[in-house]
């Protein structure tokens, strides 16, 4: 593109090739198949390679500005004297809020669509809704139930919705999507020290679950069930995010340990 000032090239990402690709592959064997073409154009778009999307470009928080995330909900750090008066009312709600994101990496539905009777306090389990209306039970750990019961026994306003919403409003309705894309906005623009616009919206914070439990040790697979991936390879891009993973195999095979131990044998 040619301006006055400057000439610029302007380049597609991988998914839009991928999907021009496919376009043009069908548009071809069409035209080949109708005798409009002598040969078929499309054989031609095989060799194209399309840049992968690289695991760099996932956007996460990492470990030390989650720390920083919950500091902010539990302490106020960072809070304008507006936000810190809204704080003071809702800071348990949305610190369950955050904490369940970040352990569980739930989608923003089913935050939403959380009630409190979904909890199971005896069988240590929650009730959540997946894609196309799948119910699963997810266990509770010490965090979650810590943070959820802090939030009803000490903050949760009398309810005045027709169902049992777990997280509610000040006007004591059930939280809406956007509400919660607002407070993860906020909180993490605080954690990675930037505009409350440049904040992330709870998929990110479903991305940081995933690539913190791979750093943390678990299966990819343990992780693709956790968050119901319906395919393990997007799962696999959060586990380019362990760091030093080939060093960490290493050092934990030292084969000449294994030899002398086998030798003393």
């Amino acid at each position: 593109m040619e301006t006055d000032n400057a000439d610029y090239i302007m380049e597609n990402h991988s998914r839009s090739l991928a999907r021009k690709r496919s376009s043009l592959s069908v548009l071809f064997k069409f035209l080949y198949r109708e005798e409009k073409m002598e040969k078929n154009l499309s054989d031609g778009l095989n060799p194209i390679k399309l840049p992968k999307p690289q695991p760099d470009a996932i956007k996460r928080l990492e470990i030390e500005e989650v720390a920083k995330m919950l500091d902010a909900v539990e302490n106020a750090t960072g809070l304008t004297d507006k936000e810190i008066q809204y704080w003071e009312k809702t800071k348990r709600r949305d610190k369950a809020i955050l904490v369940l994101f970040t352990t569980y990496g739930l989608r923003v539905s089913e935050m939403n669509q959380l009630n409190l009777s979904s909890i199971n306090y005896a069988r240590e389990e929650f009730k959540i809704y997946r894609k196309r209306g799948k119910e699963v039970n997810m266990p509770l750990n010490r965090s979650a139930v810590a943070v959820i019961r802090d939030y009803i026994d000490n903050e949760r306003p009398i309810c005045n919705d027709d169902d049992d919403p777990l997280f509610l409003s000040l006007q004591g309705k059930r939280m809406t999507v956007r509400t919660i894309r607002e407070l993860v906005k906020k909180y993490t623009s605080i954690a990675m020290e930037t505009p409350r616009n440049k904040g992330y919206s709870p998929h990110k914070l479903r991305a940081t679950a995933a690539s913190s439990l791979i750093q943390y040790g678990f299966s990819i697979y343990d992780v693709q069930n956790l968050l119901d991936h319906d395919n393990v390879t997007t799962t696999q891009l959060y586990a380019a995010h362990k760091k030093n993973a080939k060093r960490d195999v290493i050092n934990q095979y030292e084969l000449l340990d294994e030899y002398n131990k086998k030798d003393k044998k």
